[in-house]
């Protein structure tokens, strides 16, 4: 078994298209339905109803401007989940596309590609442009985010990790949080790196999981976006991951066995 940092040791992967954007007017009932049927219609495998439910109330508590969230049923482990696959808020759209869940490979658009890089992008670009037209909106900010679990993290790894983040230090690690955001230049333009780490371990002999989120964005909001912009930004997220996280975590991102 590889690094507990390597692609291999993920229990869930999802890759979010976020975008933000001028103010989003009130979704009604009419709407909304225009809105799932044009998703039906721009990215059918993404989409199958509106998101109600508990899962709905703990994204509103997460997003207290969340306009509208439409969801895909997806049958892990004996039972049907319902996974949040795009999400309309007062001045955000993500697309949140389901890579892997609870240990389960999950295919919602190219089951060989599995960071979701050129073909996905193109899907992605064309969704999102058609959505903020149909919604009246500019798009100022866009942002390719990969959110991981890793599961079953032993006491020495998270150690390690611990010990790569913040140095070495005689005490062990109860509970770990990081928010950490690098500049990194790419044809001579910045781009946020935001890394988000949490993890805590109930027993600290015993292995936990350790949630990581990586956001690459464009730094620079001062106007609206080109559609060759958006894909430019998603390209160099793309170029940076998931190597850059790896290595930022001490893993292997070849996947390490």
């Amino acid at each position: 078994m590889g690094s507990a940092f390597s692609e291999d040791r993920l229990a869930q992967l999802v890759i979010q298209y976020a975008c933000r954007t001028t103010p989003v007017g009130e979704l009604k009932a009419q709407k909304k339905k225009d809105v799932l049927a044009r998703m039906k219609e721009l990215w059918p495998d993404l989409v199958d109803g509106e998101l109600e439910g508990p899962v709905r109330k703990q994204l509103e508590a997460a997003n207290p401007g969340l306009l509208c969230a439409f969801k895909k049923s997806i049958f892990l482990a004996g039972m049907t989940a319902e996974a949040p696959t795009l999400l309309i808020g007062t001045n955000t759209l993500t697309l949140a596309v389901p890579r892997k869940l609870q240990g389960q490979l999950v295919s919602t658009i190219d089951k060989h590609d599995f960071w979701l890089r050129d073909n996905a992008n193109a899907v992605a670009q064309k969704t999102m442009l058609s959505l903020a037209q149909d919604l009246g909106v500019e798009i100022h900010r866009a942002g390719k985010i990969a959110e991981m679990v890793f599961g079953n993290v032993a006491a020495g790894e998270l150690e390690g990790l611990k010990d790569r983040l913040f140095g070495s230090l005689a005490e062990k690690p109860a509970n770990i949080q990081a928010d950490l955001t690098f500049v990194r230049l790419a044809d001579e333009e910045e781009y946020n790196w935001v890394l988000k780490l949490h993890a805590a371990p109930v027993n600290l002999e015993l292995p936990c999981p350790v949630m990581v989120r990586v956001d690459v964005n464009n730094r620079d909001m001062t106007k609206g976006l080109h559609p060759r912009d958006m894909a430019r930004i998603w390209g160099v997220a793309d170029e940076g991951m998931p190597s850059w996280v790896f290595d930022k975590l001490g893993g292997d991102a070849d996947g390490g066995s």
